[in-house]
């Protein structure tokens, strides 16, 4: 089994996960930053004894580009891909959205039904599973001060006018999120984070979140052998927040045991390898 690592998707825990690698008589190569490619990763082309926990630029790269061996996909993750094939009895917090590309959400304000209050806001992620910029709330006291503030996030991220963009009401949620790994149909591994950025102590998985994950992991419809998906809790609630890819998602503080034997298995036995 080979693994290719980059330093900046498994931050502190690579000395963690090197030496479960070790563990295993599994070789691997660590990339750094930027795209960079060595003889050995030319192993991964043909889906043997390969997996990669990579970034979504590095990903983007790989010449072998979501071959097997790599649990990512170009477009598998786009919420237009994923978001009409998950059944409508899973609560999707933003299910109730609509898109528009980047240009078309500086005519915002038009689109809204007219209220009492003159604050406009709304919550706006990519389509792309790539993360052309992260989901955030836009929010302005008034129309005439929205193009302002549409205008410093267009240019912060330096988005085309055609960027397709996925907008919902705002809803207010729990700093604390969950991320649950499914692999094979099964939840494997979890990990709770902030989205504030604060760290978090260890929780267990709440009851209500472990029974969507195994609703969304018993689905006839899986997107890939191994994904991630993260849930919050909203008014007592689980919520499916948004699904990413297994060798592009960070790892938080995830069980690295029971993760990494989970897609090295999957990469084995799913993938092909031998």
């Amino acid at each position: 089994m080979f693994w290719r690592i980059h330093k900046q998707l498994v931050g502190d825990r690579l000395q963690e996960i090197v030496k479960w690698i070790s563990s295993k008589d599994d070789g691997h190569e660590i990339v750094d930053s930027g795209y960079q490619e060595s003889p050995d990763a030319h192993r991964l082309v043909d889906g043997k004894h390969a997996l990669a926990l990579t970034t979504l630029r590095d990903a983007n790269n790989l010449k072998w580009n979501a071959v097997p061996g790599l649990f990512w996909d170009r477009n598998s993750y786009n919420i237009s891909h994923y978001m009409s094939k998950l059944p409508e009895h899973v609560p999707v917090l933003n299910r109730n959205g609509f898109f528009l590309t980047a240009d078309m959400i500086k005519r915002y304000p038009a689109l809204q039904p007219a209220s009492g209050s003159s604050e406009i806001e709304v919550f706006v992620r990519p389509n792309s599973g790539n993360k052309s910029f992260p989901g955030q709330v836009l929010r302005a006291a008034n129309e005439s001060e929205w193009r302002s503030v549409w205008t410093v996030w267009k240019n912060t991220y330096h988005l085309m006018d055609d960027e397709l963009c996925w907008c919902s009401p705002v809803v207010a949620v729990s700093e604390i999120e969950w991320r649950v790994w499914i692999v094979g149909g099964h939840v494997v591994a979890w990990s709770p984070y902030s989205w504030s950025g604060d760290v978090v102590d260890w929780h267990s998985l709440p009851n209500e979140i472990a029974g969507l994950a195994e609703q969304v992991a018993k689905n006839p419809w899986q997107l890939d052998d191994a994904y991630v998906v993260d849930f919050a809790i909203v008014d007592g609630r689980a919520w499916l927040v948004e699904i990413n890819a297994a060798s592009t998602s960070g790892l938080y503080q995830v069980p690295i045991d029971c993760l990494m034997t989970a897609l090295r298995n999957a990469a084995l036995s799913i993938r092909g390898g031998v």
